[in-house]
């Protein structure tokens, strides 16, 4: 079955967000060190929260073929599926549209990163860090996602 990737038009996607919930999947990206990997989000909800990298699941692709794309897009690594680790909704008041709200069925994925490479951000993410250990400071969903890879 083929994947849709086209883009939707700016006005579509924002009808789309203020009406329905986007399904995404967030990755609890483990390398060959044992680290997990977080970002710092440039973009509300939340922005400046550390994160996990993740998106949208397009038409026709899987939640392992969703995991992996995003990890590529958003850090340039390369990974490998290993499992999904739980569920997760997400709703807050603000959007990533002034005057909408967001709501986010999340899959949360671990992947391991196939191999060392220099991680590279997109445009949604401000700095990136490598830990080995739960942080008392990271948010609650995280730190559940993180427990749930076996940190």
């Amino acid at each position: 079955m083929k994947i849709v990737s086209e883009k939707i038009p700016a006005a579509l996607y924002r009808k789309i967000y203020k009406t329905l919930p986007i399904f995404c999947v967030d990755v609890v990206a483990v390398n060959w060190k044992r680290e997990f990997l977080l970002v710092r989000r440039k973009l509300p909800p939340l922005r400046g929260s550390w994160w996990f990298p993740g998106g949208r699941v397009l038409k026709n692709e899987t939640v392992a073929q969703t995991a992996v794309r995003k990890l590529r897009e958003e850090t340039n690594l390369a990974g490998k599926f290993i499992e999904p680790l739980g569920f997760y909704e997400f709703i807050s008041p603000r959007g990533y549209f002034r005057g909408t709200n967001t709501h986010t069925p999340i899959v949360t994925c671990l992947v391991e990163v196939k191999k060392e490479s220099a991680v590279a951000l997109d445009a949604q993410s401000s700095d990136f860090r490598w830990a080995s250990k739960i942080e008392k400071n990271f948010l609650k969903y995280i730190q559940e996602a993180l427990r749930a890879a076996g940190f």
